[in-house]
């Protein structure tokens, strides 16, 4: 069974040329999958219609077999992808513990959280910083961590959604080689934990195929 496929979608913004052209992919249930290319070459732009934060001009997605055309079932699906962006769109001047809790706000009102956020998820936030290695900074502003307890921070809050599917947006770009390898192998150690598909977007040759199962390369159209 696949994760995700697209069948032929084209997708251009405003009136420029097509970054995406009837293209196709199919991502199979539980790989993790890296999308490599040169920049323009669309990959954020394929990585945001697979979870369906923009639309495709034309084509299919489906995600778990639910085609993300029908209005609930995009609604659906958002609840299974976790989607960390290139800049992790962490709030710096908070705690690490809030940035990861903000993740449970797909199955809870905000207005429920004013006066604090119920303690079955705080303790579910707690858990899984531990298995993070990151329980020791919780209470720190996010603004004062290193790079790598960063990612790790957004990998936490994306883990707090309960997702089925993980999509990365070059969240490991201006780390260290070691710094990568360590956040990918905890991506691999959650992926098993969690039962996750991982479809990440970078431009790391040195380990793509190391941690990959399956890569796609996308070209820029000159």
């Amino acid at each position: 069974m696949n994760a995700v496929s697209v069948d032929k979608i084209s997708f251009c913004y405003g009136s420029e040329k097509n970054i995406l052209d009837d293209f196709s992919l199919d991502i199979a249930k539980g790989s993790t999958h890296i999308i490599v290319g040169q920049s323009g070459a669309g990959k954020t732009t394929l990585l945001k219609i697979m979870g369906g934060i923009i639309k495709a001009k034309k084509g299919k997605v489906t995600v778990f077999e639910k085609n993300l055309e029908n209005k609930k079932d995009v609604e659906r699906a958002r609840k299974t992808i976790a989607y960390i962006p290139q800049n992790l769109g962490l709030v710096e001047n908070s705690p690490a513990i809030q940035n990861i809790l903000l993740g449970c706000l797909n199955r809870i009102k905000f207005t429920d959280t004013l006066t604090g956020f119920p303690e079955k998820e705080k303790t579910n936030a707690a858990e899984i910083a531990k298995s993070l290695g990151i329980e020791h900074v919780l209470n720190k502003k996010t603004g004062l961590l290193s790079g790598g307890e960063k990612r790790r921070v957004a990998i936490a809050r994306a883990l707090m959604q309960n997702p089925k599917i993980l999509l990365a947006d070059e969240f490991v770009s201006d780390l260290d080689y070691e710094n990568v390898k360590h956040i990918m192998k905890l991506l691999e150690k959650m992926k098993k934990q969690y039962g996750l598909t991982l479809i990440i977007v970078d431009h790391h040759k040195e380990y793509v195929k190391k941690f990959s199962d399956k890569v796609t390369l996308l070209e820029r159209k000159n």
